[in-house]
């Protein structure tokens, strides 16, 4: 996975394309996904759909509700990556299938 910074980046540019009208104008990594920037069920099955296909990680529905943040989300997708370790090379190697 790419630095902290830039897949923090990537989640706040995909919250933004799913939801551009309902989220705040600021908010931070720590911000609630559904308190703090009123996101439903359906926008958070959109990220989380859209996380897996660049992360190369499958989600089970029965985690889905530890991504409630940013920063939650990075750690979330660290864990994983960290308990396999191929999860990484997956989704490089897609991207590198589609150029």
């Amino acid at each position: 996975m790419h630095d902290d910074a830039e897949f923090r980046a990537s989640i706040r540019r995909e919250l933004r394309s799913i939801r551009r009208d309902k989220l705040p104008p600021v908010w931070d990594d720590e911000s609630h996904f559904r308190d703090d920037l009123g996101l439903d069920s359906l926008d958070l099955v959109e990220m989380v759909a859209r996380l897996e296909q660049a992360t190369g990680i499958f989600v089970p529905d029965e985690d889905v509700a530890q991504l409630m943040s940013i920063s939650a989300t990075v750690d979330y997708v660290r864990a994983q990556q960290g308990a396999s370790p191929d999860a990484g090379r997956v989704a490089q190697h897609d991207d590198e299938a589609s150029h």
